[in-house]
């Protein structure tokens, strides 16, 4: 990490954290099959140019007009985190309270992207959550459901209960340039909202503060000095027509407070995150098949380059789509598809925005000549095919998360439906004996009995047992075929 920026911060969050000692926290889509149902009302501003910002834009209302428009869809998140364990494995950006048995909350924000109540945050403000509330612009609040999430870019997509609803329209982060002006917006500490403004100072940012396993992180960030403070994380970065251009995420300090720069996850990635948590429950990864570097001065010379634009191949990954191509160690990729690609950053986020399957065309430098060729993105499996939808909606009741079963989880234990228990804390859960891996097949209240469908239905009538006090068993079976039953009591 450079000495320019020694601590890169995720807009901390606020909440039970505060006073803590402050460590190290913390994306269009192209030619998808077609929009979910749920985002069709979205406009496509795709191939609409990004608008001049020129003379007395204060004095027209420009900002008056684009922080109007956005302030409806921020909304105020806070999750309550489920207690640490013991021998839990924290994150390096964890710097909420240790203590054993002390539920933990945060804050943070969120952007609606649907009429229907679908919206974007960081995962970093949902991540370990057993309960997410969702305060709105006129003081409604709902519980809302993990429709999915991506590490790997820090997204998470939830949704609650609504219709009717003010959201925000994408914009076109590619088109967004250096110096223009943006507006950054958030729901912080429950003081309902706050906009600040700025210009976008670079794109194609890589902090290093996102770090996945798998090597496939990706950050390609747009820097903006308008100022984000904790609780702004998941909030809006919107240009001046009101359309979302990023997702607030990052902020770099020293001290946890702004302090010159904020990042943001650009609105072309968060749109095809969104897309594909909706659409398959998971994010489908392209993989082009090749290890990279940026150049530096030493590499340039050695090519006789008079610029650093452009990405080193260092090695090609054997069965990728690169090898296929003909792409060679020590080629310099200068182009995807005819767009620039001047640092790793832009390589990563050009693939990231495509689907395994599809081809794209690579231009690249070899022994002094500009050469182009088609490579077939695969997924991280090495296939071309895109995943099955897989139903991953993560709910919340008497301190449990529960979450649906897959199509290979029915088939396994010869079920038609349930409900699989992935977290528990303390409550009526926990004290009847129930244990992380339960599959809830069956519920019995006030003597009837219902079968349970999804985690969504369960919670509902977990929440209606709860607030009535009924009567109330459960029944199911553990992953080893061990078949039980809970009676749960207040």
């Amino acid at each position: 990490m450079s000495n320019k920026i020694k601590n890169i911060l995720l807009s901390p969050f606020a909440g039970g954290a505060a006073g803590a000692v402050v460590v190290l926290l913390l994306f269009q889509w192209w030619s998808s099959p077609s929009k979910p149902e749920a985002l069709k009302h979205q406009p496509d501003f795709s191939s609409r140019p990004v608008a001049a910002v020129k003379g007395k834009v204060i004095e027209e209302g420009v900002f008056l007009q684009a922080a109007n428009k956005a302030a409806p869809a921020i909304v105020h998140i806070k999750s309550r985190m489920r207690p640490p364990q013991e021998d839990e494995d924290y994150h390096i950006y964890s710097f909420h309270d240790r203590s054993f048995n002390v539920p933990r909350t945060t804050t943070g924000s969120g952007v609606l992207i649907s009429e229907d109540g679908y919206l974007i945050t960081n995962y970093h403000v949902v991540e370990g959550a057993y309960e997410i509330q969702v305060l709105l612009w006129d003081q409604r609040y709902f519980e809302a459901e993990v429709i999915g999430i991506d590490p790997s870019t820090d997204l998470a997509l939830l949704k609650i209960d609504a219709d009717g609803l003010a959201f925000l329209p994408f914009g076109n982060s590619d088109q967004v340039q250096v110096g223009e002006w943006v507006l950054a917006l958030g729901n912080p500490f429950d003081l309902s909202f706050t906009v600040t403004a700025g210009i976008i100072s670079a794109k194609a940012r890589n902090i290093n503060i996102i770090r996945e396993e798998d090597g496939l992180q990706i950050e390609s960030f747009l820097q903006t000095d308008a100022v984000v403070n904790p609780g702004n994380s998941g909030g809006a970065l919107v240009n001046l027509r009101g359309e979302l251009i990023g997702i607030n995420t990052a902020i770099a300090s020293q001290t946890g407070s702004y302090s010159g720069y904020s990042f943001a996850v650009p609105s072309n990635l968060v749109r095809k995150v969104a897309y594909d948590l909706l659409e398959y429950g998971e994010v489908q990864r392209a993989i082009l098949g090749v290890q990279i570097q940026d150049l530096d001065i030493e590499t340039a010379r050695a090519y006789k380059l008079p610029h650093l634009n452009g990405v080193l191949i260092r090695a090609v990954n054997a069965n990728s789509g690169a090898e296929e191509a003909g792409l060679k160690a020590g080629d310099i990729i200068l182009m995807v598809d005819s767009l620039p690609v001047r640092n790793m950053s832009e390589l990563q986020e050009r693939i990231a925005l495509h689907y395994p399957g599809e081809v794209v065309k690579v231009t690249f430098l070899r022994d002094g000549k500009t050469l182009s060729v088609s490579a077939k993105l695969r997924n991280v499996k090495g296939g071309v095919t895109v995943a099955k939808k897989v139903n991953n909606v993560h709910t919340f009741a008497l301190g449990g998360e529960w979450a649906n079963l897959s199509r290979e989880e029915l088939s396994r234990y010869e079920l038609e439906s349930g409900a699989r228990l992935l977290q528990l804390r303390p409550g009526p859960l926990f004290n009847a004996g129930l244990e992380k891996g339960f599959i809830v097949t069956d519920l019995s209240i006030n003597g009837k009995k219902v079968k349970v469908k999804s985690a969504t239905q369960l919670a509902k009538l977990l929440r209606s047992a709860e607030a009535h006090r009924h009567v109330l068993y459960m029944e199911g079976i553990y992953p080893n075929g061990s078949r039980q039953y809970y009676p749960i009591e207040w």
